[in-house]
């Protein structure tokens, strides 16, 4: 009987001392038989690296480094990627506040080796946030063969939710092709960089969402996401990058035209509707 397919995920840490535990240990509890996790501390400033070295250093399945300097979320997550990616079937990134469920591995594996296709399987998220948990499942842009249709429904992101994709399972021979990925050319530089992320690997391959909750994610004040600032100078140099990213993809010319079309009248579209709605 074949090993099922080798899964790394892995754990990107900063000033994560008062929750990291619950986030090892969750990940611990997979039911899943052939995973790595990769723990890296982006040299914190508290006592996250030595709860993160010593729970590792007592579970032969978790790698533990550090970080001589503090390289940011993006550079690091970039980092462990590449390094998941390159010894692994399909690998994923967990936050270290985020809590995936016990068959979070075994039921995305399940669906990527039934649609060997498919580059990402999405799971369905409850959402904790300070005064409730909303259940999401991103499905704008599963099972779309198309690659302009789909990449446009990615690009869009006018459905809540949509990064429940950037904490699926994807399948490493893809992410190996995405990376690195350019910061923004101006404004927060790392602003949204998740999406970029999805687009591209919405570039391979279509996806799938799994039809249950795999994951609890905690939204915090103080995570990276929560302070981005959604203003028209960094939403400009995200645009900017899509456009980019289009244009240096494998696609065909004809599939870069269309999708640059679509994308563009989307962009007119809803500019001219915040225009009319200041003379209202």
């Amino acid at each position: 009987m074949n090993a099922p397919p080798k899964v790394i995920g892995f754990v990107p840490v900063y000033k994560a001392e008062k929750f990291i535990s619950k986030t090892l240990e969750a990940l611990a509890a997979q039911t899943y038989s052939n995973f790595e996790i990769l723990v890296c501390d982006d040299n914190s400033p508290d006592n996250s690296a030595s709860i993160c070295k010593e729970f590792c250093s007592s579970d032969s399945r978790f790698k533990f480094t550090q970080n001589t300097e503090n390289l940011g979320w993006f550079k690091t997550s970039e980092m462990l990627w590449m390094q998941a990616a390159n010894k692994s079937k399909y690998c994923f990134t967990n936050p270290h506040d985020d809590l995936p469920y016990p068959n979070y591995i075994s039921e995305l594996v399940e669906l990527l080796e039934k649609n060997p296709k498919a580059s990402i399987a999405i799971p369905g998220m409850a959402n904790q946030r300070p005064d409730e948990t909303v259940v999401s499942f991103y499905e704008d842009a599963s099972d779309i063969e198309d690659v302009v249709e789909r990449c446009f429904r990615i690009a869009k992101k006018d459905k809540d939710y949509w990064w429940a994709a950037f904490h699926g399972l994807h399948r490493s021979e893809f992410v190996e092709k995405i990376y690195p990925i350019d910061k923004l050319r101006f404004g927060e530089s790392e602003f949204s960089l998740d999406l970029i992320s999805f687009l591209k690997m919405g570039f391979f391959g279509p996806l799938v969402t799994s039809n249950q909750v795999l994951l609890k994610k905690v939204y915090l004040e103080k995570s990276v996401s929560h302070n981005w600032r959604h203003n028209s100078k960094n939403k400009s140099a995200l645009w900017l990058a899509i456009f980019k990213e289009i244009e240096n993809s494998h696609l065909d010319l004809n599939s870069k035209i269309k999708l640059q079309k679509k994308l563009s009248l989307l962009l007119f579209s809803r500019l001219t509707g915040r225009f009319q709605n200041l003379f209202k």
